[in-house]
């Protein structure tokens, strides 16, 4: 069985037709399926797009959060809900062609845990071209992972895996990220004809590609670090310490070679609190070396 999990976070223009798609291509590929649409903070629209889908009404269930929350925080909700054994994860926005849809569901037979598309040909806007290709750029560098479109919402996933992963953000990205960490099996499909942008639509505004790199830099820390922060912090708190110590060298060659008063300089000010702040910054690693330690007690215990 097969669960389709819909996250409609915005007022989208025909969201009714998106869904009774995936009702139809669920329905020809032979799996009993069912539909489950998330309305985050967006419960006045999906409730006018229910009278559009009335004949799914057997296999549609639909979750309301009045107040909006994060991604991760709809999946976590919405897992104890499901009955299928593999998910269909998407937003709200059509991003594939029908045959690609196709094309990932009919890979769900094959020995992978995450089944992610890679679409190929985009016939999109260029600032959105853009934005995509700096965002998996970002992404491949700082996680070292090979996925191509990790930017694409649309994904297919065991539901067994989401009960052992630690979800934040915009899970419908990095879910498979999420999975690599832990070992799961993770194939990437090359699918062609992905839909044309709505006209006048950027896919990316400037305030969600700023908010997508913010997590791609937490994912960073979280895939890399999470289980030794000590070593990031640390590092971060040397490179203060020793820009306040190059300063302060300077300042000790001018003042006792030169004989150039120091006293009144903004540059020794500077110099101490960076110096201040690099041992801020390495006690936070500190702290949060403890955490993890207690942490991993209290889990085996």
């Amino acid at each position: 069985m097969i669960s389709a999990v819909i996250i409609l976070e915005f007022e989208q223009n025909g969201f009714a037709e998106y869904v009774k798609t995936i009702d139809r291509i669920l329905a020809k590929s032979g799996s009993t399926h069912e539909i489950l649409i998330i309305a985050n903070g967006t419960g006045n629209f999906i409730r006018s797009c229910l009278l559009g889908m009335q004949e799914l009404h057997d296999r549609l269930r639909v979750f309301e959060f009045r107040l909006r929350c994060s991604k991760a925080d709809c999946m976590r909700a919405i897992t104890k809900e499901t009955q299928g054994d593999w998910l269909l994860i998407s937003g709200s926005q059509q991003e594939l062609s029908e045959e690609s849809i196709r094309k990932l569901i009919s890979k769900a037979k094959t020995p992978a845990d995450v089944i992610i598309p890679w679409r190929r040909k985009r016939r999109v806007r260029l600032p959105n071209q853009i934005y995509s290709r700096i965002f998996n750029w970002m992404v491949d560098r700082l996680t070292r992972n090979d996925f191509h479109d990790i930017s694409c919402s649309v994904k297919l996933c065991r539901s067994a895996i989401l009960e052992d992963l630690t979800l934040f953000g915009d899970v419908l990205l990095f879910l498979p990220i999420f999975a690599a960490t832990k070992g799961y099996k993770i194939i990437e499909i090359p699918v062609e004809g992905s839909l044309i942008e709505p006209r006048g639509r950027f896919f990316f505004s400037p305030k969600e590609f700023l908010t997508r790199v913010i997590e791609v830099f937490a994912l960073f820390f979280h895939t890399r670090f999470s289980s030794m922060p000590l070593r990031f912090f640390s590092a971060v708190g040397a490179l203060f310490s020793f820009a306040g110590l190059i300063m302060l060298f300077v300042l000790f060659i001018q003042r006792f070679f030169f004989d150039i008063l120091i006293g009144n300089r903004p540059s020794l000010f500077i110099a101490l609190l960076l110096m201040i702040l690099g041992f801020l910054v390495s006690s936070a690693g500190l702290l949060g070396e403890i955490i993890v330690y207690f942490n991993r007690r209290s889990r085996k215990g």
